[in-house]
């Protein structure tokens, strides 16, 4: 709850320190959608290789943000935003019988809240009156409030105990290639494709097979890939 309100308490004073401004055209409130495909999970110590074993898929997911960017100028942002999201683990029990193959596929869900703050360097590649495209590089860190989430499934083929421990502060670096298109209102709209990476691991767990007898662990990549779509309202308008 205390990342909740100074997060909300930075956010709102940044908003309104750039609003008083009346000279800056460049300070925007952000309203962001980003849908997204999450990265496997990965397994480690397997006892023996078998024909029954557990794999991994990507996972659809997303989040949703609100926040504050500052164009320092046409090559650099800064910004902060409070985001939430929906994060997947999914695992995949694949029973092999000569040529057939049968798989049972679970997802287990949690909403996750953090903030943001980041950098960007932007490269205009082409610019015209309909719209700009963008290549650019964002690097930040990433501030979660979720501490700690479980879940535990069982069949009779398997069983996965999962848990996400989220306390710590993470730096993520994301790639991108957007469309801009900017109104004489000075507004923005913005749509993207993109690729984030962690070094960190945003969760693990532990497994255990059946009929063969095998163990093991997991951990879960924070490598994905996605799209995004953003209206960016200016906090200095042109009335024109």
């Amino acid at each position: 709850m205390r990342k909740l309100l100074i997060s909300v308490v930075f956010l709102i004073l940044a908003i309104c320190a750039c609003a008083q401004d009346s000279n800056s055209a460049k300070d925007f409130i952000s309203f962001e959608l980003r849908p997204y495909l999450s990265s496997k999970l990965k397994f480690y110590d397997f006892m023996f290789e078998d024909e029954t074993r557990l794999k991994s898929r990507n996972a659809p997911c997303g989040e949703l943000s609100i926040g504050y960017q500052h164009e320092i100028n046409s090559n650099w942002l800064v910004g902060l935003d409070i985001a939430s999201g929906l994060m997947p683990l999914n695992y995949c029990y694949v029973s092999k019988n000569g040529k057939s193959k049968t798989a049972d596929s679970e997802y287990l869900y949690w909403v996750t809240l953090y903030t943001n703050i980041m950098a960007s360097s932007t490269n205009r590649i082409i610019t015209s009156p309909k719209g700009n495209m963008l290549l650019g590089l964002k690097a930040g860190v990433v501030l979660p409030w979720v501490r700690e989430w479980g879940s535990s499934e069982s069949s009779s083929s398997y069983c996965i105990d999962a848990d996400v421990e989220n306390d710590a502060a993470y730096f993520i670096c994301t790639g991108e290639l957007a469309y801009e298109k900017v109104f004489k209102s000075n507004d923005k709209v913005k749509a993207s494709i993109f690729v984030t990476y962690s070094p960190m691991m945003n969760s693990f767990g532990s497994f255990e097979l059946y009929a063969p007898y095998n163990s093991g662990y997991f951990k879960q990549p924070m490598f994905y890939f996605g799209a995004s779509v953003g209206y960016y309202l200016a906090l200095k308008r042109n009335r024109k």
